[in-house]
Formats: C-alpha cells, sequence, structure tokens
C-alpha cells in the first residue's frame, strides 16, 4: 500500500494536489472541532453559575419580608419545592439567630460536578437594609454536563461529515478533470499512429484545458487536411490521366471535324476531318489554308481567302467567333457547315480549335420547314380569323347574357363550390348594398346570410359537396337575408347548379328577389281582413245592440204617445206627467246611446279634440258623484251609495272636462248598475307631483276572465250581464278618453266578489 501511494505520489501531480487539500481540510476540521468543543465547555460553566446566581437571588427576595424577619410560609412552600427538584443538591436556610430554617435537597452522584452559592437575605426599606437571614444554595450540574456532551457529539460528528464531503467533492472534481488530460493523451497517441478520428472532451472549456485541447485538435486538422492534401493529389492526377485518354477519345471520335490551326494555315486535325474533306492522309491536310478548303467567293459575295482572315483575326482577338461558312472538297463539290473558332494558348503561342459541322442536312429540313411554317402561317391566319369571328359572337353573346343578369329584375349571385362569391349583379348590389368589387371574393355566409342560418348553410354546402344532395336547390324558398347595414329583409330564393366546361367543376347559381313590398302587403292585405272582420263583428254587434237597446225605449215611447193620444183627457194629471216622464226618460237613454256612438267614432276616426281647461279635481269629482246618484235615482233604478275620498294637497290641474266627465260617469254608472241594491261603490282620487290617480270598486257580479282581454273593445259585453240594460260603448269610449289625457287604465276583477279599475293621469302643463 505504502509503495502504490508513494508511487502514485512521483507520478500523478493530481494526486498530490488532492493529498496536500485533504491533509488541510482534515486538520482545518480538527481545529476547529476542538475550539467547538472548548467553546461549548465555557458556556456549559457560565450556564450554569448563571442558574444558581439567578435562583438564589430570587430566593432571598421571596423569603424576606417587611417585618424584619424571615417569611415561615415562603420558606415553607421553598423548601417543599427544592426538596423534590433533583437539580438542587442543597438549599440552607439560616435565621437571623443562627437557627436552621430549611435544610433541603437531593444528595449528587460522586461523579457530578456542584456549584454552590451564599447570599444574606436582606429586607431594603427607607434606603436601608436590614438582615433577616442567611441563604446557601448548592445545584447539580449534570443536565448541563449532559446537554454538553451531546454537543460535542454533533460538534465531531458535523466535523467528520464535512470532512467526507470535502473528500467526495475532490474526487468528483478530479474524476472531472482528469478526464480531459486523459483524452488529450489518448488522442496524441492516436495522432501519432497516423488516426485523426479522435475525441476532445475538454475542447469547449476556456481554461488551460481548454486551450490545450484546442491545440491538439489543430494539429489534428492540421494532420486531417495533409492526408486529405495528398490523396486528393494523387485522384488530381489520375483524373488528369483520365482527363486526357477522354479528350483524345472525343478530339478522334467526334462526328464533327476538328482542326487545329493559326493564322498560318492548319497544324493539326482529327480523322473526322480527312473524312468530311476527302484527304487521304493528315499530312497533306496540315498544308492547307483555309482559303484552300473553301470556294472562291461565299454566298454573299465576299472572297473567301479575305472572309476567312477576318474570321481568324476576331476569334484570336475575342475568343471565341461562330458563324455559317461555305466549304469544298478536295473532289470540288462545296457544302455548307457550321464553324466554331475558340482561342486558347498552346505551347507558348495562340490558337485556335476550329470546329466544323456538315449542316447539309439541317439546312435541307430548315428549307423544308420554312415552306412547311410559309403554309402554316397562311392556315394559321384563316383559322386565326376564323376564331376571331367566333370569339366576336362569343363575345358579343356574353355582353348580351351579361346585360340580361344585369338589367334582370332579380339579384343574380353565383359562388363557387367553395361558397365564394363569383358573380354580382346590378340587382344584388341594389338589394343588398355591396358593389361588386367588394362583393367578389367575399365568402357567401359572411356577407348576405344572417347569423341565424349561416351554420345550417356551412352544413348544406358541406352535405352536398359529400353526398350531392340538397333540400333547397332547384327549389324556390322564402327566407331572411342580410342588408350590408346590418338590417335583415324577407327574400324569396331559386338556386340551380351550373356545370362550367370541366365537368368536375361547378357553381351555384342563385336567384334572389327582394319580397318585403310583397310582405308588406300581405301584411296590410292580412290586416286588413283582420280588421274588415272585425268590423263586420262590429256592424253585427252594433245591430244587435242597436235592435235591442233602441227597442224598449222606442217601445215605451210609442205606448206612452198612444195612452196620451186615445186618453188624455180620461188620465189624471199625475199619470199623465208620468207618461211624460217616462217618453223624456226613453229620449235621453237614446240620446246618450246616440252621443256614445258619435263619441266612439270620432275616436275610431281620431278626429275626438282634447280641450284641457283648469280644474279642481275634488269639487268635479264630488260634482259628477251626485249627479250620477241623481241621474240614477231619477230612472228609478236601484241605488248605490259612492264612498268617495281625496287624498293629496295640489288639487288643481288641466283637464278636458267632457272627456273626464265620459271616463267616471261610465265606470260610475256601471259600478252602480252592476252592483246589488244597498252596495258601496268606493271612489278614491290621490293627489300625486306628477299624476292623478282615480280607483272606482265595486263589489258587483264582477268580469269573467275570459272577458277581461275584450273588456274595452266596442260593443262588447261581458258574458254574466244577463238583462242589465247596456250598449258596450262605455269602456271603449273611457279607454280613448284615457289615451286622449296620455293615461292609462288597468282593470281587475273576481268573479261574484267585484271589479276595481285604476285610472293614471299625468299631470300636463296649461296650454297658453
Amino acid at each position: 500500500m505504502g509503495h502504490y501511494i508513494r508511487r502514485r505520489w512521483q507520478s500523478d501531480i493530481f494526486f498530490r494536489l488532492w493529498a496536500v487539500i485533504l491533509l488541510a481540510v482534515t486538520l482545518a476540521s480538527g481545529v476547529n472541532t476542538v475550539v467547538s468543543v472548548q467553546s461549548l465547555r465555557i458556556d456549559a460553566d457560565l450556564e450554569l453559575n448563571d442558574r444558581v446566581e439567578n435562583m438564589a437571588n430570587v430566593l432571598s427576595k421571596a423569603l424576606a419580608r417587611p417585618l424584619f424577619d424571615l417569611n415561615s410560609i415562603a420558606i415553607a412552600s421553598v423548601g417543599d419545592a427544592m426538596g423534590v427538584d433533583t437539580q438542587v443538591v442543597r438549599m440552607r436556610v439560616v435565621g437571623p439567630d443562627g437557627a436552621v430554617l430549611v435544610n433541603a435537597g437531593l444528595p449528587a452522584p460522586p461523579d457530578v460536578r456542584t456549584v454552590s452559592v451564599q447570599r444574606d437575605i436582606h429586607y431594603t426599606a427607607q434606603g436601608k437594609s436590614y438582615l433577616v437571614g442567611h441563604l446557601e444554595v448548592a445545584l447539580s450540574g449534570e443536565s448541563i454536563d449532559r446537554k454538553f456532551r451531546l454537543q460535542t457529539i454533533h460538534a465531531v460528528t458535523s466535523g467528520l461529515i464535512l470532512i467526507l464531503t470535502i473528500t467526495l467533492a475532490l474526487y468528483l472534481v478530479g474524476k472531472r478533470l482528469t478526464r480531459p488530460f486523459d483524452d488529450i493523451q489518448l488522442a496524441l497517441d492516436r495522432l501519432t499512429h497516423g488516426a485523426t478520428d479522435v475525441v476532445l472532451s475538454g475542447i469547449s472549456r476556456a481554461d488551460q484545458i481548454g486551450r490545450l485541447s484546442v491545440a491538439v485538435g489543430r494539429f489534428r486538422t492540421t494532420l486531417h487536411e495533409l492526408r486529405a492534401a495528398k490523396i486528393q493529389s494523387a485522384m488530381l492526377l489520375d483524373e488528369k490521366s483520365n482527363a486526357l485518354d477522354k479528350l483524345n477519345a472525343i478530339y478522334e471520335g467526334s462526328n464533327d471535324a476538328v482542326m487545329l490551326l493559326t493564322d498560318q494555315g492548319f497544324f493539326d486535325c482529327n480523322q473526322r476531318t480527312l473524312e468530311m474533306f476527302g484527304v487521304a492522309q493528315r499530312s497533306d491536310f496540315v498544308r492547307f489554308h483555309p482559303s484552300h478548303i473553301s470556294p472562291p467567293t461565299q454566298p454573299d459575295g465576299r472572297d473567301s481567302g479575305a472572309a476567312a482572315s477576318e474570321k481568324i483575326a476576331k476569334a484570336l482577338l475575342t475568343g471565341e467567333c461562330r458563324f455559317e461558312w461555305m466549304h469544298s472538297r478536295v473532289d470540288g463539290t462545296v457544302f455548307p457547315a457550321e464553324v466554331l473558332l475558340s482561342a486558347f494558348d498552346y505551347e507558348g503561342r495562340r490558337v485556335l480549335q476550329a470546329t466544323v459541322r456538315d449542316i447539309t442536312e439541317r439546312k435541307r429540313i430548315e428549307k423544308e420547314l420554312h415552306e412547311l411554317n410559309t403554309d402554316l402561317e397562311v392556315r394559321i391566319e384563316q383559322r386565326t380569323q376564323e376564331m376571331r369571328v367566333t370569339l366576336s359572337m362569343l363575345a358579343e353573346s356574353r355582353q348580351k347574357l351579361q346585360g340580361i343578369v344585369d338589367t334582370a329584375l332579380d339579384a343574380v349571385v353565383r359562388v363557387d363550390a367553395t361558397g365564394t362569391i363569383v358573380g354580382w349583379n346590378r340587382q344584388a348590389e341594389t338589394v343588398f348594398g355591396w358593389s361588386t368589387q367588394e362583393a367578389l371574393g367575399r365568402a357567401l355566409h359572411d356577407t348576405i346570410i344572417p347569423p341565424q342560418h349561416r351554420a345550417a348553410h356551412l352544413h348544406g354546402m358541406a352535405r352536398f359537396m359529400r353526398t350531392n344532395v340538397s333540400t333547397v336547390i332547384d327549389q324556390r324558398i322564402e327566407i331572411s337575408a342580410l342588408h350590408r347595414s346590418g338590417h335583415e329583409f324577407p327574400i324569396e330564393l331559386a338556386i340551380t347548379r351550373v356545370v362550367l366546361e370541366d365537368a368536375s367543376k361547378f357553381e351555384f347559381c342563385s336567384f334572389i328577389r327582394d319580397i318585403t313590398q310583397r310582405k308588406r302587403a300581405e301584411e296590410e292585405i292580412r290586416a286588413s281582413l283582420e280588421q274588415q272582420k272585425e268590423l263586420n263583428q262590429l256592424k253585427s254587434r252594433f245591430v244587435a245592440m242597436a235592435s235591442h237597446e233602441f227597442r224598449t225605449p222606442l217601445a215605451t215611447i210609442l205606448l206612452s204617445t198612444d195612452l196620451l193620444k186615445h186618453y188624455i183627457d180620461r188620465l189624471p194629471v199625475s199619470e199623465r206627467d208620468e207618461l211624460f216622464a217616462s217618453i223624456n226618460h226613453s229620449v235621453g237613454r237614446m240620446t246618450k246611446m246616440l252621443e256614445d256612438i258619435l263619441t266612439i267614432g270620432k275616436a275610431e276616426a281620431e278626429q275626438a279634440q282634447f280641450s284641457p281647461r283648469l280644474l279642481t279635481i275634488d269639487l268635479f269629482c264630488q260634482e259628477l258623484v251626485e249627479q250620477v246618484l241623481s241621474e240614477h235615482e231619477s230612472q228609478g233604478t236601484k241605488r248605490a251609495q259612492v264612498q268617495f275620498s281625496v287624498e293629496g294637497n295640489d288639487r288643481q290641474a288641466p283637464f278636458d272636462e267632457k272627456l273626464l266627465r265620459h271616463i267616471f260617469e261610465n265606470l260610475l254608472s256601471n259600478a252602480a248598475k252592476y252592483s246589488p241594491e244597498g252596495a258601496v261603490v268606493d271612489f278614491q282620487v290621490v293627489c300625486g307631483p306628477q299624476s292623478f290617480v282615480f280607483t272606482v270598486a265595486d263589489r258587483g257580479i264582477g268580469v269573467p276572465p275570459k272577458d277581461l282581454p275584450h273588456l274595452f273593445e266596442s260593443f262588447h259585453r261581458a258574458s254574466n250581464v244577463g238583462n242589465i240594460a247596456g250598449t258596450g260603448l262605455g269602456l271603449a269610449i273611457v279607454k280613448r278618453s284615457v289615451e286622449l289625457h296620455a293615461g292609462s287604465i288597468s282593470v281587475s276583477s273576481v268573479l261574484g266578489e267585484g271589479t276595481v279599475f285604476v285610472v293614471t293621469l299625468p299631470r300636463i302643463a296649461m296650454p297658453e
């Protein structure tokens, strides 16, 4: 073991570093533990002494009493308490006469240290101190020592844990530090053997290890580049050799004649050159000049020699020259050729490569193509003219169709399979408020379909695309549409499916008609029919009422006049007066009915006048009550009692007196008429700051619930009135009179118990 440690110490610098650090940490922890234990011992001694001193002070104060003597009761209590305290080894109290008053405590074990204190017991009063006894207290240090031992164990344990933690940390850090060095050593070994696939774990670090790893990485990269350069050089040499072979094969195997020349003439050519110009040997061809293998002149009339020299000079100057040329073979035949002159440097001089391609066949084809093209152009012109005529007719047809669509009285909207608007005529602009430019390209459901129908529209579109089944296509339906301003209006809709030129594509064409006016006319016709029906019912009720209500007073008048006519001289004066009174009553009754009919007629025709004037409401109502009771008494009908009351101080306000009489004469008369003999009718008026509230409550026959909604209709009478006379106009007149005052009226009733009418009339300003 010692040999291994010595060898590691000599060969491993990190081992030496860790050993020194571990030794330093161990010594520091040991010193710290010793200092901590010593400090704990001092703290324990101080704590024990403080506890004895505090106990002695407290007992000396507790045992003294203001009679210059010891408190015997306190002494007995303290003695009993201290006698059972295991920490108190001894407590001895001596009186002023030397007598031992208390001697308590438990003996301490032999190996336990004790601390004692002696203290005189004084009583202090008015600045003077009086000796009243002597106190001796001794405490055991066993609990303090036990606490000290536990703290010592904790301190030593903490030191050991600290040493182990630091040791473990050093081990982990060492492992992490040595790994990059191991990688560097392994990398250098592999690089010396020619391998470049090495791993450097510390290359990303910023310290010395990282810089060393970077240096090794650069060495690896340089070595790799040198090796790659060597391989590439070998590859380039092989490629050069292959390229030369390929170039020679291309040069000799080309279908074009390839020649090398200077401005002096040819110095090399391929096999195809000899075949093209009919020359047997290459040595014979290199003695030629370009003018020797050309006719004297070119098709443009220029001399072939001068033109050839010009082309050669241009190619040497610009590097390239392409042109068409007329060549001649050795046998004298002439053929067209395409020539490409390319300049390049060769063995220190500027030379040209001439590539000559025989284009005799191409020229023949071009000639045929030219003739064919001329014929084709003639045919195309003819066809174009025909298509122009057709397109003109088609454009005219489309213009007519678009004109028909644009001038149609219905909105025509075309939508593609995705629900996008692709057609929008002028009537659609008028109906929906969107211009054509704004509507095209928008989704249909976001443009004219109300929110409540959008989900159904999208579901129907998806179902049609999936199953080709629809409940609205080729049908005429009525539905609501959405205007650009946001309001909805009724439309009549018909949708057709239009197949386009591509059978797989189609559009939906919608014909939409705004039927707002038609619906309004239908509503007006329906309302007119309802009104006519109501008028017929009113007419029937009026005829029934008139035939019934007018018959009785007319019969009374006829009978009375007949009696007066035949027996006036025989009848006593009282009976004649009674007959005249009956005639007057019947005439008054008929007059009242006629006035009611005229009043309701004016109200229906909106000809009733509202003429307010200032009235004192309590006086007016009191007078009205007396008038109604007087009329009932004069007619000999059963009489009810009217209990009238008024609340509120401000009792004057503008009212139309005539309309007000219509309201409360009818209400009070009905309350009395439909109440039993002697019944009480409550008539209450509440004068508020903003309005007057009138309440008329009777205890009569009541109104059946089914008649309450129709109670204010003209000529309507409740089904339970029996033979009680009436026209059915009174409450209708009441309602219209209340409305002319801008007021309101409500009714509540219990059958057989009575009816309550509440009239609310607002205070109005007096007209000027």
